[in-house]
């Protein structure tokens, strides 16, 4: 069981990767961050670096999905996410599964 305070910490993590604020995180989260951050330097990012950040941030969504993603329904919901951060804190080499 995951104590309150515990549980606490990862949702304020789950809301900040929720960039819409659906209470979900999906795909298009992390595709909205790449275009954020890309907005946010004023154009100083070219294109082929903002293809590098997409990778990099899809890569990661992939990684989160095939692990947290339980029902396969292509979002993570804040269940999926809690139990997850808690399946980790109780055994951290199943991180690297």
């Amino acid at each position: 069981m995951v104590s309150e305070f515990r549980k606490k910490k990862y949702l304020k993590a789950f809301n900040t990767f929720d960039t819409d604020g659906s209470g979900t995180i999906e795909k298009k989260d992390f595709e909205m961050s790449a275009q954020m951050l890309a907005k946010s330097t004023d154009g100083k990012v070219d294109e082929a670096k903002y293809k590098e950040y997409l990778n990099t941030v899809l890569k990661i969504w992939d990684g989160l999905q095939s692990q947290a993603d339980a029902n396969k329904d292509g979002q993570v919901s804040a269940n999926e996410w809690v139990a997850l951060w808690d399946a980790y804190a109780k055994n951290p080499s199943s991180a690297h599964d």
